[in-house]
């Protein structure tokens, strides 16, 4: 995924998110807005359990875990509580693949993958 910001004539400003292949026509997958991505995470994140984020935390490095707040709050409130890079080291400690399709999460791949 390629993430773009737009400002409009009008100075309406723009986030969103598309497919790499798109570019080459190999990918019809819609733009996505950041914030429809953003909420669509949160709301998986209520489904996670707190153990998988303890155990993503766990992945990463001692300096960058330290600074991922609220580790002993529930998975939304960690990811509402982490800033954009933190939130970037946590999804990639959690998940493989991420699969947006009308603002939900249809589709995923935990990393590591669950047994």
């Amino acid at each position: 995924m390629i993430i773009q910001h737009t400002v409009t004539r009008r100075r309406d400003e723009y986030t969103y998110f598309f497919c790499r292949n798109r570019q080459q026509g190999n990918c019809t997958a819609p733009y996505v807005n950041v914030s429809v991505a953003e909420h669509a995470v949160e709301r998986y994140y209520a489904t996670v359990s707190q153990r998988r984020i303890t155990d993503a935390l766990a992945t990463l490095t001692a300096d960058a875990a330290d600074h991922v707040p609220g580790r002993t709050c529930d998975p939304v409130q960690i990811y509402q509580s982490c800033t954009d890079d933190q939130r970037r080291l946590l999804n990639h400690a959690l998940f493989r693949r991420l699969y947006l399709a009308d603002d939900r999460i249809t589709n995923h791949e935990l990393w590591p993958p669950t047994h």
